[in-house]
């Protein structure tokens, strides 16, 4: 860890904590809306749940994204490619490959087999899965979500895969003077495809197809702005319309899926920008000046990775055992204080088995 950049620990440390809260949200807020499922008549729903409530534009119920409530750090996918954008260098494409098969997709497979595992126990359990369900069903997850059940979060390292090889393939050496033209193409037609694509949607595009454009734009602008982004008006211009963005909203999308959440999708992308140029400029202060704060959050943000792949796992069995098997009667209070409770228990022996010889042995 001695070559570690506190700023951007203690940035991916805030990103970390603000997605399990996000994450445990749906989880409980699902919980809370699970005897309404199905009502599109909202007056059938509790005024204390109604806010939580989305009505697709098909007419079906859903959940509300738990970042519409919680906006301030709507960018943190975003950020999470940006930020490796940030560190990339081109390299021959064999050896990119070789890496990234290391980093990225065994730790993909290893923890998505995991996943599967604990899906087919769960349904062996509870008698609910079928021979459809248990093979079928997970393939088309797979291939057009890139996750599979239960840990449904990898989806991140599956795209960021096909991320650095498009980048590897695509974007120019910082060093010639015209990169800033690829780059620009690059930023400009990724923009203009993902709006294509927010307007078309067909339910039968992979979502990772999406994803990765959407993602190599961010991934694009870490590279090309990774030296600038510590010009003043940079930040100038960031932090005044981040801070614009709290009285008249943000515009949000849920990367994953290429839903608009908020505000006008073609602002969803500049805005990000900005709000991730401001918060770097923030974490970077932090970092320097009040130490007492950033290094509890720094050691957080060094174990973001396993964090961010384990995490689903550990709010998976809480939701089955206390819902789904033993059928508690309890608050979606008490169910979000478990779950959080369960993190804090079980994330860190599963960091910290992930930094084991064995581990690195079989997945790294």
């Amino acid at each position: 860890m001695n070559n570690r950049i506190p700023y951007i620990d203690f940035a991916a440390g805030i990103m970390i904590l603000w997605m399990i809260i996000y994450h445990a949200l749906g989880q409980v807020w699902q919980y809370e809306l699970m005897p309404y499922w199905g009502i599109t008549d909202l007056s059938l729903i509790p005024e204390t749940i109604r806010t939580k409530v989305l009505i697709t534009p098909e007419g079906e119920f859903g959940c509300l994204n738990p970042c519409i409530l919680f906006p301030y750090l709507h960018f943190f996918m975003p950020w999470f490619f940006y930020k490796s954008g940030q560190f990339f260098k081109k390299q021959s494409f064999n050896e990119l490959i070789k890496k990234d098969y290391k980093k990225l997709l065994k730790t993909f497979i290893f923890w998505s087999l995991i996943g599967y595992i604990c899906f087919l126990v769960f349904g062996l359990i509870t008698e609910s899965i079928s021979l459809r369900s248990a093979s079928y069903s997970v393939v088309r997850m797979l291939f057009l979500w890139g996750c599979v059940p239960l840990n449904y979060s990898l989806w991140f390292l599956l795209t960021l895969f096909f991320v650095r090889t498009i980048a590897n393939l695509l974007l120019p050496l910082l060093s010639d003077k015209k990169s800033y033209i690829r780059i620009s193409m690059i930023c400009l037609g990724g923009y203009l495809l993902t709006l294509f694509l927010f307007q078309y949607n067909h339910r039968l595009i992979p979502l990772w197809v999406v994803n990765t454009i959407s993602g190599l734009v961010f991934f694009t602008l870490g590279y090309a702005l990774s030296k600038y982004e510590r010009r003043w008006f940079l930040i100038l211009i960031s932090f005044i319309l981040y801070i614009s963005c709290l009285f008249v909203g943000f515009p949000m999308v849920d990367m994953k899926y290429n839903i608009q959440l908020s505000g006008s999708y073609w602002l969803w992308m500049p805005i990000s920008l900005c709000c991730i140029i401001a918060f770097n400029a923030f974490c970077r202060f932090i970092s320097r000046y009040i130490i007492i704060l950033s290094k509890p959050i720094e050691i957080l943000g060094c174990y973001a990775m396993p964090i961010y792949v384990t995490h689903r796992i550990v709010m998976a069995f809480v939701y089955f055992f206390i819902v789904e098997y033993f059928k508690i009667p309890i608050s979606s209070n008490v169910l979000l204080l478990l779950i959080l409770v369960a993190f804090g228990i079980f994330i860190p022996p599963l960091c910290l088995f992930m930094k084991t010889k064995w581990y690195k042995k079989i997945v790294c």
